[in-house]
């Protein structure tokens, strides 16, 4: 039997933050309900976009929604449904592995959106279980946009042997970052993940972390607005795998390559010798 959430407005994301903190799930079951939540319309402010923008290092332009936009209204989609009490398990500890965006077209400030979010599929892998969830934005009754979001439960897992990591790729381009102590807390702002992981390094050690880290959807976006102009094209795809923490404050280096209607690209430390995400910008 699946289960339907609906609702007429962006569910608040400090208060699912809240919920999911106190959530208390017993994790013994390993199967994952079909579950699927929609949002009646998106609604964006002008301001608030243009301060998504800022952070995210896009164009002051706001005639159309960066690709990464959409994601922040379905972030909290998808809290509504891992909060859900037939989902097994709490979402607090669970890992972004993997997203994948595609922009049928551009998306222009104030199109009337749908959005409708599904888990999709999930499964047993050595570090665990992964799950999928899918979300799809629509104008009148045209899909324009969709998200495949990975993100994985640590457990036993199918038992698998050691798997030797292979020499880093190399890139033809390169450029530096300098990321200050409160970029966590300037997407926080726009984004509403207000997670303490990203906040304060007092409060990311509450969590396990020796100190807090940036977004991995900021870095997504950060990437995107870095090299989308150099594709040069209205409908992508933007793949991303999600590597290592980022801890603030931060130097970091985008590395990148260009091919026929293709970036790979790479978001490393400083000296370039460990990934923080590896992805694949692509022309559709």
């Amino acid at each position: 039997m699946s289960i339907e959430l609906h609702f007429a407005q962006t569910p608040a994301m400090p208060s699912l933050l809240l919920r999911a903190a106190i959530a208390r799930k017993s994790g013994a079951s390993s199967t994952v309900p079909a579950i699927s939540a929609s949002l009646a319309r998106l609604d964006v402010s002008a301001a608030k976009l243009r301060r998504y923008n800022q952070v995210c290092g896009f164009t002051d332009d706001i005639d159309v929604l960066p690709a990464t936009y959409p994601h922040i209204a379905a972030f909290s989609l998808h809290m509504e449904m891992l909060l859900h009490k037939a989902f097994p398990f709490s979402p607090m500890g669970i890992i972004h592995t993997r997203n994948r965006i595609e922009q049928r077209r551009p998306i222009a400030l104030g199109e009337p959106l749908s959005l409708k979010a599904s888990i999709h599929s999930s499964r047993e892998v050595a570090a665990g279980l992964e799950v999928d969830i899918l979300t799809e934005a629509q104008a009148a009754g045209e899909t324009v946009w969709t998200d495949l979001t990975t993100v994985l439960k640590r457990g036993k897992g199918k038992a698998a042997g050691t798997k030797k990591r292979g020499p880093m790729s190399e890139f033809e381009h390169s450029q530096t970052w300098e990321l200050a102590s409160n970029l966590g807390r300037r997407y926080a702002s726009v984004s509403g993940d207000y997670n303490p992981i990203h906040l304060f390094p007092a409060s990311a050690r509450l969590l396990g972390f020796k100190r807090h880290i940036a977004h991995g959807m900021w870095s997504k976006a950060r990437c995107l607005a870095a090299l989308q102009p150099e594709l040069n094209a209205e409908a992508f795809a933007i793949d991303v795998e999600f590597k290592t923490p980022l801890f603030l404050p931060a130097s970091v280096r985008l590395m990148h390559s260009m091919t026929d209607g293709e970036i790979p690209f790479s978001l490393r430390n400083a000296q370039g010798n460990r990934p923080h995400l590896n992805g694949t910008l692509t022309a559709l």
